[in-house]
């Protein structure tokens, strides 16, 4: 065979090695253990494994004794025999690429490890969107909900009746449309999974495409929202008004009622005796003017007192207590009686 057939054999080996060695993606538990296989068929003479170019473990035969280094001793083991790397307890933050060097040449192609959560025993349930999906809608979606935080690709099942086989979706959500073929089916559930797990089935839930529609529960809901608002508006209208308006003026008008049953005046006499006052003065008056002497002397020391007008007289009048007025012309009538009686029993005598 001559260099150029043997330079050409090689290079044909190398292609066919390169195609058939590609990426492989290795999912692992976080928290849990790292297992990467290089399946290797060739008697080992020499290994290496590194993590983002760091070297995590070394071995060659004869020469140097299985050594591991970095982040990952204590808890990295390889198998001498197949090549296989083991890490436990491995983290979120140590995902990434690792490389394999087996014999001095490395393998082609890189192991991307990537962390993720299984989803062994998560639940699931089927949600209809919209909420108000009946009989009378065109279109119905089916949801398949979950906690699928950190669960890397997620694979979906659903299942029509009790019945139907488990058919795969590539997405969480369906489209169910409304003809006699999906009014036929009477429920719908669904399950999920990942490279690590499986969820549990969901509950059946109906097909919203046989439900009648509910328009007196919206109507009603519609109807209260509505009212609410309206009710809570007039409420406080209502106790502004009593407050700003109605209470206060109810306090200024019992403050006006009280000054009127208990006034300013002297001895007790309030505003609301002047007008009778005033018309008795008005008698005495009138009285006074027809006969001045008899004024004069029931009450000689009012004799000289200047006349005046109504105003004058309602004056003089609030000033005094007129049943002090009345109690006092009695004993000046009583005294002159009693003069006269003494008087005449003198000329008698005489």
């Amino acid at each position: 065979m001559t260099p150029e057939v043997k330079s050409g054999f090689l290079v044909l080996v190398l292609l066919v090695l390169g195609v058939g060695a590609q990426d492989e993606t290795k999912y692992f538990e976080i928290g849990g253990t790292l297992v990467l296989d290089p399946k290797v068929s060739e008697t080992l003479t020499s290994l290496t494994w590194k993590h983002k170019g760091n070297i995590v473990a070394e071995w060659i035969k004869d020469v140097i004794e299985m050594d591991y280094l970095g982040d990952f001793k204590g808890r990295s083991q390889v198998d001498q025999t197949t090549g296989v790397l083991t890490i436990r307890g491995i983290k979120k933050a140590e995902e990434g690429e690792f490389r394999v060097e087996i014999n001095g040449r490395e393998r082609p192609g890189t192991f991307k490890a990537v962390g993720i959560r299984s989803l062994k025993g998560v639940q699931v349930e089927v949600a209809v969107r919209p909420l108000t999906c009946s009989a009378a809608s065109e279109t119905c979606n089916l949801d398949c909900r979950g906690d699928f935080t950190d669960t890397g690709p997620v694979r979906f099942f659903w299942k029509k009746g009790d019945t139907g086989r488990w058919e795969e979706m590539q997405e969480s959500t369906i489209t169910i449309f409304n003809n006699e073929e999906a009014k036929k089916i009477e429920s719908f559930r669904c399950k999920a999974s990942n490279p690590l797990g499986e969820t549990e089935e969901s509950k059946a839930e109906k097909n919203p495409l046989t439900q009648e529609a509910s328009g007196g529960g919206s109507g009603v809901g519609i109807g209260v929202g509505i009212a609410l608002p309206v009710l809570v508006v007039v409420v406080g209208a209502i106790l502004l008004l009593y407050f700003k308006w109605w209470l206060p003026r109810r306090h200024a008008t019992g403050q006006s009622n009280k000054g009127h049953e208990a006034g300013p005046g002297d001895n007790g006499v309030g505003p609301s005796s002047a007008p009778m006052l005033m018309e008795e003065g008005k008698g005495q008056t009138g009285a006074a003017s027809a006969d001045p002497k008899s004024v004069d002397a029931q009450n000689p020391r009012e004799a000289d007192a200047p006349t005046g007008d109504v105003s004058t007289v309602y004056s003089a009048v609030g000033s005094f207590n007129p049943g002090d007025a009345d109690q006092s012309a009695v004993p000046n009538a009583t005294g002159n009686s009693e003069d006269e009686t003494e008087h005449e029993k003198l000329n008698n005598g005489s």
